[in-house]
């Protein structure tokens, strides 16, 4: 009697074969993504190290920011600066290179799922044709047809062991599909986050050369002197108060012409916090800060401390309206550079001390993107974004006596708008 089925033997082995094959590419795969895992694993902790030296320059910058400052102290003080954007630069190279390694894990990963799903796709086609084969007629047609009664009973254990795996194949290869819909987003996803970190490197080179310029220019017209220094900063600190003095001036008045009807409502989110991470330093209005530093007694937005060289995006979807750099004609007095966006909500953000701006005035940009980056132009003690919202009806460019063309608004209090810091 003949008790063995021997197409039923074959597609078991035909499918044993297919399970061997992927099992020897995939493990070819599994080593090289080990390989790539261990190198990813690596930047990330040389990601972690060079975070943490950041942030030591950042606490050191903080800490004598509202000291009484010698030129010593203030070349000091660039030197700081420099190391700090030097180890942002870093930061950003090694990004650049994880993100690298991630996409190529990814693109190998892709890869292996193609291959599995090509191999699911075959293995289907041979159990459906097998399935249509076998299943061509009744149970009791296949008895009658069948040598003997055991052939029979195997062919029919053979038609419902390809039905569930079938079901099986069918399953895992949509599991597989859906997997490789997800791959081929987050693989989107880190091109654009590597082409905006090749950006950022970019300006933060170009903050490194503008910090060397300024310790230049320090030097240079001090002649290295400390007198020189001391009579230059009385100077500065006499144009500093009639600036604010000026700006809070006009403003004061624009704040009485504010119409709380054209304003969205004052929920945190309506705008974005502008730096990712960031702490805030100094908040809006009488603070202790501008009742002993600024003659008007008034701070017309929030500062966010952050390195030098941090990313600053917008709050909202809008339009650049302006943009200045003031030390060019107001060297340390009012904002450096800067710049102003002009958004649909009937509010204006102004982002103030920037290092370098990477936007210009029509150009439309989106909420969350990069527009600039953190600074300490203008009147700042330390790398911050002076960060001001201004109702855009009250809005303009106003030219002053002591600081050219400058933005003025009704201002607001931002904390009341944007998101909470992360």
């Amino acid at each position: 009697m003949k008790i063995f089925n021997y197409k039923f033997i074959q597609i078991v082995l035909f499918f044993s074969l297919l399970f061997l094959l992927g099992t020897k590419a995939s493990f070819a795969t599994t080593s090289l993504e080990l390989n790539l895992k261990t190198a990813i694993e690596d930047k990330s902790k040389d990601l972690q190290e060079i975070t943490k030296k950041i942030e030591e320059t950042q606490n050191q910058l903080f800490e004598t920011q509202e000291k009484g400052i010698t030129l010593k102290q203030a070349v000091k003080k660039t030197d700081t600066l420099l190391n700090q954007i030097n180890l942002n630069i870093k930061s950003s190279e090694i990004k650049i290179d994880k993100l690298g390694l991630e996409l190529e894990n990814l693109s190998l990963s892709k890869k292996d799922k193609e291959n599995k799903v090509l191999e699911k796709k075959t293995a289907i086609e041979e159990l459906l044709r097998e399935i249509m084969k076998k299943g061509r007629g009744s149970s009791l047609r296949l008895i009658l047809e069948s040598k003997s009664i055991s052939q029979s009973i195997l062919d029919s254990k053979s038609i419902e062991y390809m039905s569930r795996s079938l079901a099986s194949e069918v399953n895992d290869l949509e599991l597989l599909k859906n997997g490789l819909v997800n791959q081929i987003g987050e693989t989107a996803e880190k091109k654009h986050s590597l082409e905006g970190e090749k950006v950022n490197l970019k300006y933060k080179k170009n903050i490194a050369e503008d910090e060397k310029n300024n310790k230049q220019y320090i030097l240079s017209t001090t002649k290295s002197q400390e007198k020189l220094y001391q009579a230059q900063l009385r100077e500065l600190e006499r144009k500093q108060e009639e600036i604010a003095a000026e700006v809070e001036a006009i403003e004061s008045e624009l704040r009485l012409k504010i119409d709380p009807s054209l304003l969205p409502s004052a929920i945190p989110g309506v705008l974005l916090w502008p730096v990712q991470g960031g702490y805030l330093t100094q908040g809006y209005g009488s603070t202790a800060f501008a009742l002993k530093t600024y003659r008007g007694k008034h701070h017309n937005g929030i500062d966010i401390g952050s390195p030098i060289g941090t990313p600053v995006y917008s709050a909202e979807d809008g339009e650049i309206v302006f943009t200045a750099n003031q030390d060019s004609f107001c060297r340390g007095a009012g904002y450096g550079k800067v710049l102003v966006v002009k958004h649909d909500n009937n509010l204006t953000t102004l982002y103030g001390h920037l290092s370098q701006y990477s936007v210009r005035v029509g150009q439309k940009v989106k909420k969350g993107e990069v527009i600039g980056y953190m600074g300490k132009t203008g009147w700042a003690t330390g790398p911050h974004l002076h960060f001001v919202v201004f109702v855009s009806a009250t809005y303009y460019v106003k030219p002053t006596r002591s600081c050219g063309a400058m933005p003025v608004g009704g201002d607001l209090d931002p904390t009341k708008y944007v998101s909470h810091a992360p």
